[in-house]
């Protein structure tokens, strides 16, 4: 899951009302998933339905693009899309939109586990300036 900051300092956001998730996640061969939330969590999440493995080979790969950050007159908007081996050691695929119900330029996103600790990982951010 993550949040993200505004300001100088930064401050994370994490007041009820400010993400919305859309998204779909076929989390297994039989059974395939759209979920949505409008408005109502405290962070945004990156939903995976089935639990990550932490078995040799078992893995996320994500990518994030986050349109307009510095905007101080658009809603933010990130689309999220990645895949990873369950716990089963099943493929899991995830395509997300989030919203930000904010106009205020993001200065930092904060990404951290929903339950329990990451325990290993990589995380790159490449940016465009304008």
């Amino acid at each position: 899951m993550f949040r993200y900051g505004t300001g100088e300092t930064p401050t994370y956001v994490d007041s009820s009302g400010t993400y919305s998730v859309v998204g779909y996640n076929p989390y297994s061969a039989a059974v395939d998933t759209t979920f949505g939330r409008n408005g109502t969590d405290t962070y945004a999440e990156f939903n995976y339905t089935a639990l990550l493995g932490t078995s040799t080979g078992e893995t996320a790969n994500l990518e994030m693009t986050l349109f307009n950050p510095a905007s101080e007159s658009l809603y933010k908007v990130a689309l999220v899309k990645g895949n990873y081996f369950d716990d089963g050691a099943e493929l899991n695929g995830v395509l997300s939109t989030i919203v930000f119900g904010t106009t205020t330029p993001i200065t930092a996103i904060r990404i951290m586990a929903h339950a329990g600790n990451i325990a290993s990982g990589t995380f790159s951010i490449f940016g465009i300036l304008p």
